[in-house]
């Protein structure tokens, strides 16, 4: 029995009532009345039930695992709820879905469920339902992995990910604190090859040699023109301009090349008449 603040008892002169506000499962038991007056007294007892929804039933577990198949078994409520359960209902929660969905209603302590998905993780648990609804549902199971052979699925992703992160963790050194990971020094990048040569522009013959501007002279182009190229010239392959300062180049009147004016000499030679004998 609760405290008596949860009890009003009210009487009249023909009878009395007892009011229990809020009533729930521990008020439920055996209640005795007692009266009395001067002549004497007398006492009767009576039963009170109260029905309710039952109670969580155990945490289930797994007996037996065989290919897409799965055993469980799992302990009945510690209480009822004043009725007898009627069903079990077994849930199951796939590891990627992240729902509970119904796999089994029973009315035993146990139950094999059949085609799951293979290469998955599954956690169960149980509910127990009577006349005035379900309970609470029970603690959770271990995780249950399905291998999956054919595509090479032997280990669960949940172990994958925890070996994972522990490759991840920075080690630790000598005095136990954490050494941070070492930076990737990044290389420079790679000349790429010249797509009609093959050669990268380090070995293209045209990156080593550039095309420079050349200053003809007017007065060399001149010469040349009228006597050829001296021997000198053509040994060394010279065809520049004498060092001018920019002044120079400025100030100094050009020569018009469309009408050069050619320095001829002439020779010339007499013959004397010859003497008859």
């Amino acid at each position: 029995m609760r405290a008596r603040s949860s009890l009003r008892v009210s009487n009249t002169e023909k009878n009395s009532l007892l009011k229990i506000d809020n009533v729930l499962r521990e008020d439920r038991g055996e209640y005795m009345v007692k009266a009395w007056n001067r002549l004497g007294e007398d006492s009767t007892s009576f039963l009170v039930t109260v029905t309710a929804r039952p109670n969580p039933p155990g945490t289930p577990k797994l007996n037996m695992s065989f290919g897409k198949s799965a055993t469980l078994s799992w302990t009945a409520p510690l209480d009822d709820g004043g009725c007898k359960i009627g069903n079990y209902i077994v849930e199951y929660f796939r590891v990627g879905w992240n729902v509970w969905l119904k796999a089994a209603t029973t009315r035993a302590l146990n139950t094999t469920l059949h085609d799951l998905i293979e290469g998955s993780e599954y956690k169960f648990r149980v509910k127990a339902e009577n006349p005035y609804g379900l309970s609470e549902p029970s603690g959770e199971s271990e995780l249950l992995f399905i291998p999956d052979p054919k595509r090479g699925i032997t280990k669960p992703k949940s172990a994958t990910r925890i070996a994972g992160d522990e490759k991840g963790k920075p080690k630790a050194g000598a005095g136990g604190m954490q050494v941070p990971p070492r930076r990737k020094t990044l290389s420079p990048p790679r000349p790429q090859a010249d797509a009609s040569t093959g050669m990268s522009p380090k070995q293209s013959p045209s990156a080593k040699r550039k095309p420079k501007p050349q200053l003809i002279d007017n007065e060399q182009l001149t010469h040349e023109m009228s006597y050829g190229t001296s021997d000198h010239a053509l040994k060394m392959d010279v065809r520049k301009s004498p060092s001018q300062s920019s002044a120079d180049l400025v100030t100094k009147p050009t020569i018009d090349s469309s009408n050069p004016k050619l320095n001829l000499t002439l020779v010339t030679t007499t013959l004397a008449p010859l003497d008859n004998p």
